[in-house]
């Protein structure tokens, strides 16, 4: 049965497929979630002169009103975790009961330079000890380069995030902030065809790091999925040796937006590559020089913090989602990258991010491997993927 609400948009529908040009539109802004939903993709682009995808216009919408975060409550004792890591603190800052910003009790103040160990490691934050206080800090607070595992051979070195599997998804998907169908979803739809990095399957979903969150995404929208290798040897010649993905936003009616999105898409034709052994890759050199004549656009780029235009804008996601790829394996080393700044970039966990776009920012790595490698990027509205195969 049709409710009443449905039955008006059903004839609103209609009216305005086949109304004049003069018809005055209806913008997402101005449509209820239910709205919105009952719209097909031909009618958007009727109802919607403004560029905003319906699912991208109801995620947001969702994501905004009801909030994406689940915060964690500290334990009152770590006897259930293991130390993981030891660092010291960039900042001065306090230790929070929860892993919420707004609404955690401050506990304990640590100082600038103080020592602490590191029991958990979350997207956004980190249960720590200090002197006996338990509490989360955010990661930003840590001096990334003080961050040492406890045990270097059990332990990956900090911000290395391996998946186990790979799969690619069937059908446009809403990515939920819980392992099932009623929770809050994030603002970022991924569309029909996106390669997937996946952490695990949780409870019929399967488990993605999404910006500074875990993500679940229904697994019953991925086909071809495949394990990651957990070492640098390949479990079959199909098998990478790594993986990674990201998301970013899309559709939601931003020019800049746009052109943010054709540059991380023209920026994989240019990261898909193969590597020979000792052989370098120079990020600005290869992927750019980040030109209208090389394929891309004027769009939003993070300079000393701030957002500006400029070619190539969207191209430090490429480079950051590479990064996180080449961290999983020990023999592709690391020459030179450097973060945006303290606070990094908001759609990647703190302290992982590359920048790139002058001499300065840039991500240099060598393949020091006795083998070549294959470097596969692809982007699909919403998400970025990237993958490394022993070729």
């Amino acid at each position: 049965m049709y409710s009443t609400k449905k039955l008006f948009t059903l004839i609103l529908c209609v009216l305005l497929v086949f109304s004049t040009f003069n018809t005055n539109f209806v913008k997402a802004s101005e449509m209820s979630n239910e709205e919105i939903l009952a719209l097909d993709e031909t009618e958007a682009v009727t109802k919607n002169p403004d560029g905003v995808d319906p699912l991208v216009a109801y995620a947001r919408k969702e994501y905004k009103t009801r909030g994406y975060n689940i915060p964690q409550i500290a334990p009152s004792s770590l006897n259930a975790y293991e130390a993981i890591y030891t660092a010291t603190m960039r900042i001065s800052a306090s230790l929070r009961n929860m892993t919420d910003e707004d609404k955690a009790t401050k506990t304990k103040q640590v100082p600038e330079g103080a020592k602490l160990t590191i029991y958990e490691i979350l997207p956004n934050w980190a249960l720590v000890d200090y002197n006996g206080h338990i509490g989360y800090l955010l990661r930003s607070y840590l001096n990334e380069g003080s961050i040492t595992p406890i045990d270097i051979v059990n332990t990956p070195p900090y911000g290395v995030t391996k998946p186990k599997f790979v799969g690619k998804l069937t059908e446009t998907a809403l990515i939920y902030n819980e392992p099932k169908a009623d929770a809050v979803p994030f603002m970022i739809p991924v569309t029909t065809g996106a390669d997937l990095a996946i952490l695990d399957f949780v409870d019929g979903y399967a488990k993605v790091l999404v910006w500074r969150n875990y993500g679940y995404i229904d697994a019953k929208l991925i086909k071809d999925v495949m394990l990651v290798s957990p070492t640098d040897t390949p479990l079959s010649e199909d098998t990478p040796i790594a993986a990674f993905c990201s998301f970013y936003e899309h559709s939601y009616g931003s020019e800049s937006n746009d052109s943010r999105c054709l540059n991380i898409e023209v920026s994989t034709k240019y990261m898909t590559t193969v590597m020979q052994p000792g052989e370098s890759f120079d990020f600005n050199a290869q992927v750019g020089p980040y030109k209208r004549s090389k394929g891309y656009e004027a769009a939003p780029v993070l300079i000393n913090g701030t957002t500006q235009l400029g070619y190539g804008g969207g191209t430090c996601q490429s480079s950051s989602t590479m990064y996180n790829a080449l961290v999983q394996l020990p023999k592709l080393a690391i020459l030179h990258r450097r973060p945006h700044g303290p606070n990094s970039a908001k759609y990647l966990p703190i302290h992982q991010d590359a920048a790139v776009g002058n001499n300065a920012l840039n991500l240099i790595f060598r393949n020091d491997y006795d083998f070549p490698i294959s470097i596969k990027a692809t982007a699909v509205k919403g998400c970025l993927f990237i993958a490394i195969y022993k070729n």
